[in-house]
C-alpha cells in the first residue's frame, strides 16, 4: 500500500505538471498574439500554439479526475479488505469459544478444506487438510461406516444430513461431536459440494453422563430408602402389636381402678407412637414418590359423615361441639380418591380439636367455580400470621405458648398439604390468634351417577360360607410373641387356633388338613417368614387349587404400605390387616369372611380395598 501510494503520487505530480506546461503554451500563444504584429507565418504558429496548450491542459485535467476516483476506489478496497479480514478473525474466535469448526468437501475431486476450529477438534494444529478418507479415520471404528454413508447419499442425492459420533484426535482424546452438512450444487444442479459443520459436545456429553449417574444414583436411594421404611414399618410394628395387644387383652381382665388407669395410659402412648410411625411413614412415601392417587367413584356424603364419626369421641371428650354441613348443590357421588381426602380432613379436623378448648367445629362441604370446597372452622388458640406458611411445612408447629403445650409433631399439615396437591387441590388456612382457624381444601370438581348396586360398603365382600363362631383357623407367624397374642385374641372369640412359624409348615398344614377331612376356615397370614414368605406360599396354595371359596386368606402382617396391600391381593389373598391390631379389627375381620350366609364368588373392589388400606393406616 505505501508503495502504490508513493507511486499514485508520482503519476499525480506528472499529471498536474502536464497541465501546467499546457497552460504555459496556452499564455505564449496570447502573448504573441498580443505583442508581435500578424503576418502568415506567426499567424500559422499562434493558432497551432493555443490549441496545443489548451489539448494538454485538458489532458492534464482529465487524468487528474480519473486518477482521484482510482484513489478513492483504492481507499475503499483497502477498508472493505480490513472489514473482512476483522469478520475472518472475529469467526475464528467465535468458532474456538463455542468449539465449532466448518469443513467443506469438493464432491468432484474430494478435496477437504477445515477450518482453524475444525482442526483444533481433531487435536491438530492448523495446517495441510488431511485428504477424505484420512478425515474419516479419525472417527470412531464403529463410527467410520456411518460417515461414509452420509457423505455418499448426500452426494447421490443432494440431501443434507447430520449425526452424532465419537471422534479420536491426533492428541488421543476422545470427543462426542455432532456433525452436519448441506449440499452446494453445480449451475447444471448436479451436487458439487458439502458445506459443513462440526460441534464438539463433549462438555455437553460429560454433564448428560454426570445427571444420569445422579438420576440413577437418587432411584437407587429412593429404592433403598422404600426398602427402609418397609423393613422400619415391619421391625416397629411387630413389637407394638405385642405391646398394644396385650395391654388390651390386661385392660379387659379383672383389674383394680389404679391397674386399670395404668394399662390405660400404656395403650394411649402406644397409640401416640403409632401414630407418630404412621406419620413418618406417609411423609417419606409421598417424598420419595411413593403415593399414588387413584380416583374412584364415592359416595361424598357416607365420606363425610364417617370422618367426622371418627373425630367425634375426642371432641365429646373436651366438651365441644362437631358438626358437618353440606350445600345443596353439592353431589352426592363424586369421582376422586376417598383415601386420600379421608387422610386430610381426618387429619384437619384432628388438629381442631386438639387446638380447640371451648366452642365448636364444623365441616361444611361445597361447590364453588366447579371445584369441591371443604373447610374446617375451629374456635380454637388460631395462629400468627407470620406462621402461617410454616405450619404446612415438617416438623414445624406454630411457637406459642397454647400450642407447645399440646404435643404433635407438625408432620400432619405437611402431609395435607402434598396430598393436596397430588390429588390437584390446594391447602390453605385463615387464622386469627385467639379467634380460632379455617383450613380449606380445594379439589376438582368430577360429579358422576350413582353406583348401579349403591354405595359400596366398607371392607371386602366376603366370599365364603361357614360358621362366625368355633372356626377352625390357621396362624401363620414367625414372631413367637405375636403368636400367643394372636392365638389368645382368636380363643377369647372363639375359635380354634393352630400355628405354623413359616410358609412351608403352613402350607404343609393346610394341604395335610384337606387330605384328612378337617379343612381350616381361614388363615391369618404374615408376609415376612423364614424359608417361605407369606406371599408365597399363598401363591403357592392357589396354584395348587385351594381356591378363595374354600379357604380366604388374610394377611396379617407389620407390611402395611398401600403397594403391600396390592401385593397381598395379587398373590391370592383377600384382606389385608396391619399390626398392631386390636381384637375389634380382629373380631370385626373374622365376623366378615366367616360369615354364615352364602354370597356369590367376588374380588374385592379397588376402593374396599383402599378402605382396608385406610383402616391399617
Amino acid at each position: 500500500m505505501a508503495k502504490l501510494s508513493q507511486a499514485s503520487s508520482g503519476a499525480l505530480a506528472a499529471k498536474l505538471s502536464f497541465a501546467a506546461l499546457g497552460c504555459g503554451l496556452t499564455a505564449l500563444a496570447l502573448a504573441l498574439h498580443a505583442a508581435i504584429s500578424p503576418s502568415s507565418a506567426l499567424l500559422a504558429v499562434e493558432p497551432a500554439l493555443l490549441v496545443l496548450g489548451l489539448g494538454a491542459t485538458a489532458l492534464g485535467l482529465r487524468e487528474f479526475s480519473v486518477r482521484m476516483q482510482f484513489s478513492a476506489q483504492a481507499a475503499a478496497s483497502a477498508a472493505s479488505l480490513q472489514g473482512l479480514r476483522d469478520k475472518v478473525r472475529w469467526l475464528k474466535m467465535t468458532e474456538a469459544h463455542a468449539k465449532v469448526g466448518h469443513w467443506r468437501l469438493d464432491l468432484v475431486t474430494n478435496e477437504v478444506f477445515w477450518s482453524d476450529a475444525t482442526f483444533a477438534i481433531h487435536g491438530l494444529k492448523p495446517a495441510g487438510t488431511p485428504p477424505l478418507e484420512d478425515a474419516i479415520s479419525f472417527y470412531h471404528p464403529d463410527d467410520q461406516q456411518t460417515v461414509r454413508e452420509k457423505i455418499e447419499r448426500s452426494r447421490s442425492s443432494g440431501q443434507p444430513y447430520a449425526f452424532k459420533a465419537r471422534l479420536i484426535g491426533a492428541d488421543g482424546v476422545t470427543r462426542h461431536v455432532d456433525s452436519g452438512a448441506s449440499v452446494v450444487s453445480a449451475p447444471d444442479g448436479t451436487p458439487a459440494a458439502l458445506f459443513g459443520v462440526i460441534r464438539d459436545r463433549s462438555d455437553e456429553e460429560e454433564m448428560q453422563r454426570e445427571l444420569r449417574e445422579a438420576r440413577d444414583e437418587a432411584k437407587a436411594l429412593a429404592r433403598s430408602k422404600g426398602t427402609f421404611l418397609a423393613r422400619m414399618s415391619h421391625e416397629i410394628r411387630t413389637p407394638m402389636n405385642g405391646v398394644l395387644g396385650f395391654a388390651e387383652l390386661l385392660h379387659n381382665s379383672e383389674l383394680n381402678p389404679q391397674q386399670k388407669r395404668h394399662i390405660d395410659l400404656i395403650v394411649e402412648s402406644g397409640k401416640s407412637l403409632q401414630t407418630l410411625l404412621n406419620d413418618i411413614l406417609d411423609l417419606s412415601k409421598i417424598e420419595a414418590g411413593k403415593v399414588e392417587v387413584t380416583p374412584g367413584t364415592v359416595d361424598l356424603m357416607h365420606l363425610l359423615y364417617r370422618v367426622t364419626q371418627m373425630a367425634e369421641p375426642a371432641a365429646r371428650e373436651k366438651g365441644i361441639g362437631l358438626v358437618y354441613d353440606t350445600s345443596p348443590d353439592l353431589p352426592r357421588h363424586v369421582v376422586l380418591d376417598a383415601l386420600r381426602l379421608r387422610q386430610v380432613l381426618g387429619n384437619l379436623l384432628a388438629n381442631a380439636v386438639r387446638f380447640t378448648d371451648e366452642g365448636g367445629i364444623s365441616l361444611s362441604a361445597s361447590c364453588v367455580e366447579g371445584k369441591l370446597r371443604f373447610a374446617v372452622c375451629d374456635t380454637g388458640c388460631g395462629i400468627a400470621s407470620g406462621m402461617q406458611d410454616e405450619i404446612f411445612d415438617p416438623f414445624t408447629q406454630e411457637r406459642s405458648h397454647a400450642t407447645l403445650t399440646r404435643g404433635g409433631t407438625g408432620l400432619g399439615l405437611a402431609i395435607s398439604r402434598q396430598l393436596a396437591g397430588l390429588m390437584g387441590g390446594t391447602l390453605t388456612v385463615r387464622s386469627e390468634p385467639g379467634e380460632g382457624s379455617v383450613f380449606t381444601l380445594t379439589v376438582p370438581l368430577v360429579g358422576c351417577a350413582a353406583p348401579e348396586k349403591g354405595p359400596k360398603q366398607d371392607g371386602p365382600t366376603p366370599i365364603r360360607s361357614g360358621s362366625k363362631h368355633n372356626a377352625r383357623i390357621l396362624l401363620a407367624e414367625d414372631y413367637d410373641i405375636n403368636r400367643e397374642l394372636i392365638t389368645d385374641m382368636g380363643t377369647r372369640l372363639g375359635h380354634e387356633i393352630e400355628c405354623a412359624e413359616d410358609g412351608i409348615e403352613a402350607v404343609t398344614l393346610i394341604q395335610h388338613a384337606r387330605a384328612i377331612g378337617r379343612p381350616f376356615s381361614l388363615v391369618l397370614m404374615d408376609l415376612q417368614m423364614p424359608r417361605l414368605d407369606g406371599l408365597e406360599a399363598t401363591q403357592r396354595l392357589r396354584k395348587d387349587g385351594v381356591t378363595p371359596e374354600e379357604l380366604p386368606i388374610i394377611a396379617l402382617t407389620a407390611n402395611a404400605f398401600a403397594d403391600d396391600v396390592e401385593n397381598c391381593l395379587n398373590a391370592g389373598m383377600q384382606a389385608h390387616l396391619s399390626k398392631p391390631v386390636s381384637l375389634e379389627r380382629l373380631e370385626a375381620a373374622l365376623d366378615q369372611w366367616l360369615s354364615k350366609s352364602t354370597v356369590d364368588e367376588a374380588q374385592p373392589s379397588e376402593s374396599a380395598e383402599r378402605e382396608t388400606e385406610a383402616s391399617a393406616a
